[in-house]
């Protein structure tokens, strides 16, 4: 039930964009993406669940963008004039499971507490700690 400021992938969070932004006569909405939270794999029992691999030529979410960087290049040197590569594909692949009756209920019990639900229904900002 905690909820705190954060940003994007351990960035800052963007404390008074928006106040700065009313402050400058635009006119602000939410947008509440319902971004599930990421797991950390290492903690979770991946049996039986679907492997959900990534595009294998992903698409741009932005159209200021035509192609995905989706390869990590690195060398490293061994000896003078001979170099390892290391390149790697940076998708991180998902994996897919399903909920139990038991899982549906508990969420149908305990949506009053979603600050999803909770902020659209008062329409406003999210409050900071």
């Amino acid at each position: 039930m905690k909820r705190f400021p954060a940003g994007r992938m351990g960035d800052a969070p963007a404390r008074g964009l928006s106040q700065s932004l009313a402050r400058a006569g635009f006119q602000l909405q939410r947008l509440q993406t319902g971004t599930p939270a990421r797991l950390d794999a290492r903690t979770v029992n991946l049996n039986g669940m679907e492997v959900q691999e990534g595009d294998v030529d992903p698409s741009p979410f932005s159209f200021l963008n035509a192609t995905v960087a989706n390869r990590a290049s690195h060398s490293i040197p061994v000896r003078e004039g001979s170099l390892i590569d290391l390149t790697q594909d940076n998708q991180v692949v998902c994996y897919k499971t399903h909920t139990t009756p038991e899982t549906h209920r508990l969420i149908r019990e305990s949506m009053h507490l979603s600050v999803h639900v909770q902020e659209t229904k008062k329409g406003g900002e999210v409050d900071q700690p």
